[in-house]
């Protein structure tokens, strides 16, 4: 199915606020929104609005709703306050609440404020140029969160900086302190000092409406719906001297396991190592990241995953702090770039270079073992090669106004015997005023196999092949639409990114229609949404098409109901199968601390083993629950029941997260997922169905004193049923501590 809910639309609508919670605007008058030089004076962030430096800072008021409500008139009071002293930007922001007894907030870790929770962010262009934009978000608990927002694949949602926040409760509300270094900020000061910047303050409640109120007046349905805040200006700031940042890091850990399906658990092997990740920001334009021995222990697991009627091989997020120090700017229409198939790393060395319009940016990475995905018009499936690789990553964009920005890339990977893949990409993109916009990619690839990858896969020894990728936004008041047109030669392999499908175009319209009746209505939105998919072979032959239509319908507070209808075809040697299918789905939050979400479908799908269409349905549940400021919990649960031609195939699966926050340094996390495969297409002689089980849970404690320095110590362990046919049986106990040190 390709459709999508209109509920998951209005999150990326919602999300599309988020990634405005303060960025700039191509209108302004620089002179009106300078930010004034002054002295600090005694100034400590303490969270409190007594000190001298605020009586003569400039005050702004908040008076713009801009999500859920468009650029209405708001009725939450907030001001903020703004200077710097040539080497720091210090910001007040006083939220009034009229209920500061419902003030909703979380003392969580790091980057994991919510849509729930009461907080404040402040955005920061440091060029002025609309390509990017920093977010620090601070809750009224004092938790924090980062981000580097981008109109043009240049962000990166893991990106952390060094700055100082506090927060005050009063009667009145709440107010927070900023006190930030303009090297976190990237600013690059012209001869005399003299910045060029945007900036806003934005705001979002925590109930009812979940209204986000902004400084400027924003409108994020625009194609660069979060390029619209305050220009400014900064005079005699100090370019920030050269800065390097060291962190080392030491693992400690012992294993137990079972030395066989019957034996008890014994200590396997105790193993300790050390490592290093490192910043040198060389000036305000150029960077160095390097890494020694990457650490790749997660603390927190990948989640479990059964293969059900998938043709295409799995994927995981990245977690590792190099690769996602400036993981966007790799980013594009065609994924060039996956990380995770560097699985191994024993060194990296990334460089990024900044300068008005142009970036430069390049990573090296010698990685002990070769993984890639290899495609094919069917299916595709995980390679992995037990050998050693050199990984090469180098691109840059060039950006010469509003409308136009033009990108290239190469990426290279090197192996043993002969293997190579090396691929090259241009990328262009035209925005045509502010509603539209045009994105072109085209890829070339070469690829040389050794003997064994010939052999294994039926491969040629050279493999050449092109790609090209098309897309266009409309983005309205009412009405949204996107369009996309993928070609992928047979022959094209993209080995260090993640391309599942070769030999075939695809083309996709998705459209978006909503309204919203005002703040009068009982009704916050009524949508409906409509998209057309087909996939054709290259050489002509229809593969399959998809048409669905929606229709949703959302209330105050989180409240939404939906539905949607599929229709399709799916073709297997010139027989077209005609599938349809149903899905429903709603949220709800019966009260602040809790909120639900549930979805379940049936129909018509393709089953891939024996080519045959079948029936297939699936139901989720979604429920969290958060206290005001020391406790969460989130629950999932899916079920998914495919009837193959064979017999019935059931994927279960839950998962549970808790997390108690001593206060803003220590918390306590619990996780703890199952999952049950269960294939009745296969029976043993016995006459037992096939089923395979696996859990996993862990349990640690973490100290974060600031974003680059902390510890973390916990115990794992997993289970299935592979030894014993039925029960699950503990076969591994993990117990593990880090220390991450920071000078």
């Amino acid at each position: 199915m390709h459709g999508f809910e209109p509920a998951m639309v209005r999150q990326l609508n919602r999300g599309a606020a988020f990634l405005i919670f303060g960025i700039y605007s191509s209108i302004g008058i620089a002179s009106e929104n300078a930010i004034p030089k002054q002295a600090a004076g005694d100034f400590l962030a303490d969270g409190k609005d007594n000190d001298a430096a605020w009586i003569t800072a400039p005050s702004y008021s908040l008076d713009y709703e801009i999500s859920p409500g468009e650029l209405q008139k708001t009725s939450i009071k907030t001001n903020a306050k703004i200077f710097h002293d040539g080497q720091f930007l210090y910001v007040l922001i006083q939220a009034m609440d009229g209920q500061p007894d419902k003030i909703r907030a979380s003392q969580s870790v790091r980057d994991s404020i919510t849509d729930n929770e009461d907080a404040v962010s402040l955005a920061f262009d440091p060029s002025g140029n609309d390509r990017r934009s920093i977010n620090l978000r601070v809750n009224a608990a004092g938790t924090q969160s980062d981000y580097i927002s981008s109109n043009y694949g240049d962000g990166s949602g893991n990106w952390n900086g060094e700055w100082q926040s506090a927060v005050g409760r009063n009667a009145f509300g709440y107010t927070v302190e900023y006190k930030i270094p303009f090297s976190s900020l990237q600013v690059q000061p012209g001869t005399n000092g003299e910045v060029n910047i945007k900036w806003n303050v934005t705001r979002q409640s925590g109930r009812d409406r979940r209204e986000l109120v902004s400084i400027a007046p924003i409108d994020y349905r625009k194609i660069c719906g979060y390029c619209q805040a305050l220009a400014g200006s900064l005079t005699d700031v100090k370019p920030p001297e050269p800065e390097l940042r060291l962190n080392p890091y030491l693992i400690a850990s012992q294993n137990y396991a079972r030395s066989n399906p019957t034996g008890k658990l014994e200590a396997d092997k105790q193993q300790s190592d050390i490592g290093l990740d490192g910043v040198w920001k060389i000036s305000p334009k150029d960077k160095l990241v390097f890494t020694i021995n990457p650490d790749y222990a997660q603390i927190e697991a990948d989640s479990i995953q059964f293969q059900v009627n998938q043709r295409f091989a799995r994927s995981y997020g990245e977690r590792r702090a190099f690769f996602n120090e400036d993981s966007g700017f790799y980013s594009g229409q065609l994924p060039l770039v996956y990380t995770r198939s560097m699985v191994d790393p024993d060194y990296g060395i990334q460089y990024m270079r900044r300068d008005g319009n142009f970036s430069l940016g390049a990573f090296y990475v010698g990685d002990a073992a070769t993984s890639f995905i290899l495609p094919s018009l069917e299916n595709s499936r995980s390679i992995f090669l037990a050998r050693p690789s050199e990984n090469l990553v180098v691109r840059s964009t060039y950006k010469p106004n509003d409308a136009w920005l033009a990108g290239a890339m190469v990426t290279m990977r090197v192996g043993a015997d002969g293997y190579s893949n090396r691929v090259l990409s241009a990328n262009l993109k035209w925005t045509l005023g502010d509603r539209q916009s045009l994105q072109f990619q085209l890829a070339n690839s070469d690829s040389e196999n050794p003997e064994e990858l010939q052999l294994a896969n039926n491969l040629s020894r050279q493999q050449q092949g092109n790609a090209f990728s098309f897309n266009h936004n409309y983005s309205g008041k009412y009405y949204t639409a996107s369009t996309s047109i993928n070609a992928i030669q047979d022959n094209f392999r993209a080995d260090l990114g993640r391309v599942n499908q070769v030999g075939l175009w695809t083309a996709n319209h998705f459209s978006y229609w909503e309204y919203k009746p005002g703040k009068e209505s009982v009704f916050e939105y009524l949508s409906t949404s409509f998209s057309l998919y087909k996939e054709q072979s290259l050489s002509g032959k229809l593969l399959s098409t998809d048409r669905y239509l929606a229709f949703d319908a959302g209330w105050k507070n989180n409240t939404y109901v939906g539905i949607g209808f599929n229709g399709g075809t799916q073709a297997y040697e010139d027989v077209e199968y005609s599938l349809q299918s149903v899905n429903v789905y709603a949220g709800f939050k019966p009260a602040e601390a809790f909120s639900f979400s549930l979805s379940a479908s049936r129909g018509d799908t393709f089953d891939y083993a024996e080519l045959q269409k079948v029936k297939d349905q699936s139901f989720s549940f979604d429920a969290s629950y958060s206290a005001k400021s020391k406790f969460e919990l989130a629950f999932s649960a899916s079920r998914y029941q495919f009837y193959a031609t064979a017999g019935t195939q059931t994927n279960g699966s839950f998962y549970l997260s808790s997390n108690y926050h001593l206060n803003l340094k220590h918390h306590l996390r619990f996780i703890g997922s199952y999952g049950a495969y269960r294939d009745l297409s296969q029976q043993n002689p016995s006459g037992f169905s096939n089923t395979s089980k696996a859990a996993q849970y862990q349990l640690s404690y973490q100290y974060k004193p600031t974003a680059f320095k902390y510890f973390i110590a916990g115990i794992s362990s997993a289970a299935d049923n592979s030894d014993t046919g039925s029960r699950l049986e503990t076969n591994r106990v993990y117990a593990f501590s880090k220390l991450v040190w920071e000078f």
